[in-house]
C-alpha cells in the first residue's frame, strides 16, 4: 500500500486503487512526526561542530608553524596583487595582473626568500625560480639551467658569478636529469 499525507490526514490506497479509511492527525502527532524527521536529519550532522573545531585547530597550528619570514613574504605578495595556492608546505603565487608582472614578483621574492643578492649566481637562481613557477614544477633540466646561466652571464656581465654576492648558494638543488 502507498501512503500519502495531505493536510494532516493520511489516505491509503489498496491494490485495486480505491481508498481505504482516512486517518486524521492531531497537532501533537504532526509535531511528533516532524520532530522525529528533523532529529533524523540532524543526526546526520552530529559531528559537524567537532569537525569544525578540529579544522580550526589545524589552521591555527599551520599558521603558528609559519616563520616570521614566510608570514612577511605572504603579506607582501598579497598586498601586491598576488594570491596564494597551498600545496602541502609550498606556496604558489598567481597574479591578477600580467604574466610578466608575476614573473617579476617571483624573481624579487626569491631574493628576499633565499637572502641572496649582488652576483650572477643570485640572478640565475631568481630566474630559475621564475622558470620553475612558469613550468609548474620543482626542478629544471640541465639544459634549462645552462641556458639560464648563459643568459645571466651575458646580461649581467658587470657582475661576477659569486664574488661580491651574498647568501647560501649551497641550499639550491633544483636540477634534475
Amino acid at each position: 500500500m502507498d501512503e500519502t499525507v495531505n493536510q494532516g490526514t493520511t489516505t491509503q490506497e489498496n491494490a485495486e486503487g480505491t481508498q481505504d479509511a482516512q486517518k486524521t492527525f492531531t497537532q501533537e502527532e504532526m509535531n511528533r512526526i516532524i520532530a522525529d524527521r528533523v532529529q533524523r536529519e540532524r543526526s546526520k550532522y552530529n559531528d559537524y561542530d567537532t569537525l569544525k573545531e578540529k579544522a580550526a585547530k589545524f589552521d591555527a597550528q599551520e599558521e603558528a608553524s609559519k616563520t616570521e619570514l614566510q608570514k612577511a613574504i605572504l603579506a607582501f605578495a598579497q598586498s601586491n596583487g598576488c594570491s596564494e595556492v597551498r600545496d602541502g608546505r609550498e606556496v604558489r603565487m598567481t597574479s591578477r595582473r600580467t604574466t610578466a608582472e608575476a614573473q617579476t614578483r617571483i624573481h624579487e621574492m626569491a631574493y628576499f626568500w633565499y637572502n641572496i643578492r649582488n652576483c650572477q649566481q643570485a640572478e640565475a637562481i631568481c630566474y630559475a625560480m621564475e622558470k620553475m613557477h612558469a613550468l609548474n614544477r620543482e626542478y629544471l633540466t640541465i639544459e634549462e639551467w645552462e641556458d639560464i646561466v648563459n643568459t645571466v652571464k651575458h646580461n649581467y656581465s658587470d657582475m661576477k658569478w659569486e664574488e661580491g654576492g651574498y647568501g647560501d648558494f649551497e641550499q639550491f638543488n633544483f636540477i634534475s636529469e
